[in-house]
């Protein structure tokens, strides 16, 4: 909407009756006082403009300085803003980012700020202080192993837009290995001769904005082999690496693993851990989204561990299986032996553990108690998992505690017993601020569970926006709807980003999604609904109906269905006729 400049004509200023003569004629010899002229006029100042500038205050962002105004000059790093634009006084280029402590260090240029892209050209554009020139490929060598082998220690490697073949080992070399155009266009294929990336010497190796692909040689790791060495992988891609033994993607002996925003998918082990296989080693990710990934061995079809340490936030567990696990063993998403795992905003759903024990979470101690293990989960949703014990999670063993606060276990199954959560042998799993609900065919099993409704904990549906365990889990949407109880449940000292007493499940807390519960246009519907379903944050639409089923987009919403697609679960039937009739328009079956 555009701004109205409001326009005050001077007000004269005439004698009060007595005082003066009120007749219209003006002429110089009309005058009661007896001097010459016309009547004495005066000027007020626009009370709307205090410092007289031309703006309003309605307009003007410091109406006491008549040098601050919209359209001022601007006068930077002087901490006021000139021209009322709102913008950092200390972001003269407008990249984001103020100049000065760790973030801007050229406020001239907008590219050159923390989240730039660095380019082997030796321009420190990121602002981190380090050398910037590097190994080019193929500027300087024809081939990334030629660059490797070439490279001094400290040294980047950037890597131009293209697939190339390679089985790098960096020899004890700390390298950083740079994708220029970065995943989706430069590739490393190890070409099924070996692994793509070797790391054994003590060299500390980072791998940015790139994909790794390609099949093992029989009874190796798969893509990536680290061992008694640190590696960091950002932006990184890891798929369809398949491994002879363990690790489909990465194998980890010894070693330290730092992932930021890393996928790993459709990767497979003959062993455990079809994604991932760590022993002995320290795991710190964030933003890991682990997907489709198989184990043919016993355990963890995505992430399998041993006498490890896991600090996993913001991690996706989707579609993945073990399903050859013979009765003990298990983990569709990650088995832990005798490690400590911290978990924080992680969904983990619809991954299976075909013949084993916990579908999405395997937890074993230490038999003979030599180390006592510790497990949390906090801000965790676990749907839609299977197991042939355990659907949700199994926990064995003493010496381990399973510590699960504000988290969702619901409708997750086992073809044997306990869909939900089950400890035996000692291994305590004690639940607060939680919510089990509808897990088949039951939902806690063992003496040393803990779950009370006097320790914050419920047993109610969780209202998931869009969700039936017959519906494809590309459907799936797990955002609590409007009307869940779980919604503001938390208690008092955990928060939202919006400042609210923080929800149940992967979604709220410090660092959840809350940006998904806005409504920029007050039409009642959520943002993230509809931006995920291509409708307008910025227009009421919420009586719209664009797929024509008879359901406007706020009665989609409510039901959990699609406002583009009249059919959501795809059964033949219109939404809103299933919804007349009684029945689920999300299961195809019911």
């Amino acid at each position: 909407m555009s701004t109205l400049l409001l326009s005050f004509t001077l007000i004269s200023c005439f004698p009060e009756p007595g005082e003066g003569d009120f007749s219209s004629d003006t002429s110089a010899d009309s005058s009661t006082s007896g001097t010459t002229g016309s009547s004495p006029t005066e000027t007020t100042a626009d009370p709307a403009d205090a410092d007289g500038d031309g703006w309003d205050s309605a307009e003007d962002c410091d109406d006491t300085d008549p040098d601050v105004h919209p359209g001022a000059t601007e006068v930077w790093y002087d901490g006021i803003d000139a021209d009322c634009d709102g913008a950092s006084d200390y972001d003269s280029d407008g990249d984001g980012y103020d100049r000065g402590g760790d973030e801007d260090c050229d406020d001239a240029d907008a590219t050159v700020h923390p989240a730039a892209t660095e380019a082997c050209d030796g321009r420190d554009v990121n602002c981190d202080e380090l050398d910037e020139s590097g190994q080019a490929v193929p500027g300087d060598h024809a081939t990334v192993a030629d660059a490797v082998q070439a490279a001094s220690s400290g040294e980047r490697i950037c890597i131009d837009p293209g697939t190339w073949t390679a089985n790098l080992d960096t020899a004890g070399k700390d390298l950083e290995l740079f994708g220029v155009d970065g995943p989706e266009n430069t590739v490393l294929d190890g070409s099924g001769v070996g692994a793509v990336l070797t790391v054994s010497g003590g060299e500390t190796v980072s791998l940015s904005h790139l994909t790794l692909t390609g099949d093992s040689a029989e009874d190796e790791p798969g893509c990536v082999l680290v061992e008694a060495a640190t590696l960091a992988l950002t932006d990184v891609t890891i798929t369809g690496c398949n491994a002879g033994s363990f690790g489909g993607g990465i194998y980890a002996s010894a070693a330290a693993l730092n992932l930021t925003d890393v996928s790993l998918e459709g990767n497979t082990a003959d062993g455990s851990g079809g994604a991932l296989a760590l022993t002995d080693s320290i795991l710190t990710a964030d933003g890991l989204v682990t997907i489709d990934n198989t184990a043919q061995g016993m355990y963890g079809g995505a992430l399998s561990a041993m006498r490890s340490t896991l600090t996993l936030s913001h991690w996706l567990a989707s579609g993945n299986v073990l399903p050859d696990a013979e009765g003990t063993g298990g983990g569709g998403a990650l088995r832990v032996l005798e490690s400590d795992a911290t978990i924080s905003h992680a969904l983990l759903i619809n991954n299976r553990a075909d013949n084993g024990r916990g579908g999405a979470l395997y937890a074993v101690g230490d038999a003979d108690g030599e180390v006592d293990n510790q497990m949390t989960l906090s801000h965790v949703t676990v749907v839609g998992n299977q197991a042939l014990n355990g659907g949700a999670a199994f926990v064995l063993y003493p010496h381990l505690t399973m510590e699960i606060d504000h988290v969702i276990v619901a409708f997750n199954e086992a073809t044997d017993a306990v869909g939900g959560v089950w400890a035996e042998y000692l291994a305590d799993a004690i639940f607060s601020n939680s919510n089990v609900y509808g897990n088949n065919p039951s939902d806690l099993k063992g003496e040393y569970v803990e779950f009370s409704a006097g320790d914050g904990n419920t047993t109610v549906d969780p209202q998931l926006m869009t969700f039936s365990l017959n519906l494809d889990p590309a459907q799936w949407d797990l955002h609590l709807r409007p009307d869940s109880s779980l919604i503001d449940a938390g208690t008092a000292d955990c928060m939202d980003d919006d400042g609210s007493i923080c929800d149940i499940g992967y979604h709220g807390g410090v660092g959840g999604d809350v940006s998904y519960y806005a409504d920029s246009d007050a039409d009642g519907l959520f943002d993230g609904w509809e931006s995920a379903h291509g409708l307008s944050v910025s227009e009421d639409d919420a009586a719209n109906d664009p797929d024509g089923d008879g359901l406007s987009n706020a009665d989609e919403q409510a039901n959990g269905c699609d406002p583009q697609s009249a059919d959501t679960d795809g059964d033949g039937r219109t939404d809103s006729m299933e919804l007349k009739e009684g029945f689920d328009p999300l299961d195809p079956e019911g």
